[in-house]
């Protein structure tokens, strides 16, 4: 899940604001230069002008009218998980929007993996470290890492009940402050 990239409402606007933005600028590229390759006179400065004032709108526009990932704010978020008294080494553990949102996984997603101890720090792809405030429901999973044997059906060695959106077991709330979690402890 890490690295994987969640589109938002306006990330979706953007998105489509910038292809039509492209597609346009390519088609009037395009056919400005066409028509100076065509043209019996090499140097009419109105197309010259018209060129350079389309290039300078669109670069423009794309500069000021970006869309800002730093515009979300996110806060520190720590915690430890552990199977059996034991720390579950290389678990991924997903947060996911709790209420409407949660069933279609909308927003962002802070994910992070577990370390030898079982600890975690939540990173919110590709806002940077850390989660936006809010509840979420968390959902943990533990498969083998690919290369023990890349051909297996890895199996997950929790039972899926922690790792099942449709029916969560476990909760976490992000404050506008550093959140130190209490210790997730899942049993067989």
């Amino acid at each position: 899940m890490m690295g994987e990239r969640i589109f938002t409402k306006n990330d979706h606007i953007c998105v489509a604001y910038g292809s039509l933005v492209v597609y346009d600028f390519a088609r009037d590229c395009l056919g400005f230069f066409s028509r100076i390759l065509s043209s019996s006179v090499q140097h009419d400065h109105r197309l010259w002008w018209r060129g350079f004032w389309l290039l300078s709108v669109v670069s423009a526009g794309l500069v000021l009218g970006g869309c800002d990932e730093a515009s979300l704010k996110l806060y520190p978020v720590r915690g430890q998980v552990f199977f059996k008294d034991q720390p579950a080494e290389g678990a991924k553990v997903v947060f996911l929007p709790a209420g409407e949102e949660n069933a279609q996984y909308r927003g962002a997603r802070p994910a992070a993996t577990l370390t030898a101890d079982g600890s975690f720090e939540m990173e919110t792809e590709p806002y940077g470290a850390g989660a936006p405030v809010g509840d979420y429901v968390v959902l943990i999973t533990w498969f083998p890492p690919r290369d023990e044997n890349p051909n297996a059906n890895a199996k997950n060695k929790l039972p899926n009940k922690y790792g099942d959106p449709s029916n969560p077991l476990l909760k976490a709330s992000v404050k506008e402050a550093e959140n130190k979690l209490d210790p997730f402890k899942l049993t067989p």
